[in-house]
């Protein structure tokens, strides 16, 4: 029986972006030809059986995302629905910093979101940026089976 686990993993060259849009049902793709992404993370978890079922500890010093960092650069994200009443048009100019230490994130989201009413050519300034804090552990309190 695995009784624990500790798994270092790190994205090749072709880790695309686009990935990560699927575990958001706001995010239609996150994509664009000139983007760089650098993803790195590791995971750890102690086990325990249950009426021969194997389930993992949710336990904050023993389970989670110990350490990862997630850098997107020069991306475009597509919404599903654009919170506007505006013509939907992706945000340009896509950048994220994520640092994960013991389950508990810092992140940094920037982009640029187009006026339908200026000219395409005056706006590449960033004029969206945000971030804070996540706290991980709220994904990892159902036991896995």
């Amino acid at each position: 029986m695995l009784n624990s686990f500790s798994l270092h993993a790190k994205a090749g060259d072709d880790f695309n972006a686009n990935y990560l849009s699927t575990f958001f049902d706001e995010i239609d793709s996150i994509q664009d030809e000139k983007e760089e992404v650098d993803f790195s993370i590791c995971l750890s978890a102690k086990s325990w059986k249950e009426k021969d079922k194997l389930r993992w500890i949710t336990d904050e010093e023993d389970w989670g995302i110990k350490n990862a960092e997630l850098i997107i650069k020069n991306s475009r994200m597509y919404l599903n629905k654009f919170p506007a009443d505006l013509k939907p048009e992706p945000i340009r100019n896509f950048n994220v910093k994520l640092n994960i230490k013991e389950n508990i994130g810092s992140i940094d989201l920037t982009g640029t979101v187009i006026n339908p009413k200026v000219k395409f050519k005056y706006q590449d300034v960033l004029n969206l940026q945000v971030g804070g804090p996540i706290d991980f552990r709220i994904f990892w309190n159902q036991s896995l089976i």
